[in-house]
């Protein structure tokens, strides 16, 4: 899938909703291929509702085409004018890494698979300041969101086939992990680690759509990075279980 499919794609599936404050990749077009790993957050962050700068409408935020990744490579300092936060190839210096960048990369690096070789996303495209605030800030609600952005991920699914799903939070309202939950037939889910930081699992079958094969693939929620940084269990089970 190219940069224009994946527009029209947006286009035809979003309809109005694609003209609000957005984005919908984290990682560069070269990770629109099979791989063994889906990451997904919730929805980007930050004022929701028409573009205004330094944001921009779903439709128009741009895709990357080299290898790129949003955890490594996009400042998230606010500063105007050209970032001097960066190295001379492009990324983040760590000092400058946002805490959930940081975090992340814990998890890219128990995957063993640089963040830019990994399709990364959000389950909703729509920008608000917190999810309890998408409506507020948006012209519908979560589920409206969530059901619209589903029929993207679906196509982003069959090209990807991933054997795991990893989801930024596991709360049942407010991460991938919970709303998808139903997707994937309801599965059960077991913890993995304890606490906190700790996290959650289950294996479903997740419907892509007429014409595709069912996608079966098992489901990780860990702590959101904004928040927390993995656990030593939960690397564990990364590096041992996630292939």
């Amino acid at each position: 899938m190219n940069g224009t499919e994946l527009r029209d794609l947006v286009a035809s599936s979003l309809g109005p909703l694609a003209d609000s404050s957005g984005s919908l990749l984290y990682s560069g077009l070269d990770t629109l291929r099979p791989g063994p790993v889906y990451v997904v957050g919730l929805n980007p962050g930050g004022p929701g509702g028409k573009p205004a700068a330094p944001f921009l409408s779903i439709a128009d935020a741009p895709f990357v085409d080299e290898t790129w990744s949003a955890y490594t490579r996009d400042c998230w300092k606010d500063h105007i004018g050209p970032c001097d936060h960066l190295d001379e190839d492009g990324r983040v210096r760590e000092p400058h890494l946002a805490k959930h960048q940081r975090n992340a990369l814990v998890l890219f690096d128990a995957l063993a698979l640089p963040a830019e070789q990994v399709l990364s996303t959000n389950c909703i495209f729509g920008r608000s300041r917190a999810i309890s605030k998408i409506k507020d800030e948006t012209c519908c609600d979560l589920a409206a969101w969530e059901a619209a952005c589903w029929t993207v991920h679906q196509r982003l699914l069959d090209v990807v086939r991933p054997t795991w799903i990893i989801s930024f939070g596991y709360g049942a309202r407010t991460s991938p992990f919970g709303l998808w939950r139903q997707r994937a037939g309801s599965p059960k889910f077991r913890p993995v680690g304890a606490g906190r930081r700790g996290g959650w699992t289950y294996e479903g079958a997740f419907d892509l759509g007429e014409g595709r094969q069912p996608l079966s693939a098992r489901m990780l929620g860990i702590p959101h990075p904004s928040y927390f940084a993995l656990s030593e269990d939960v690397v564990d089970f990364i590096r041992s279980e996630v292939k």
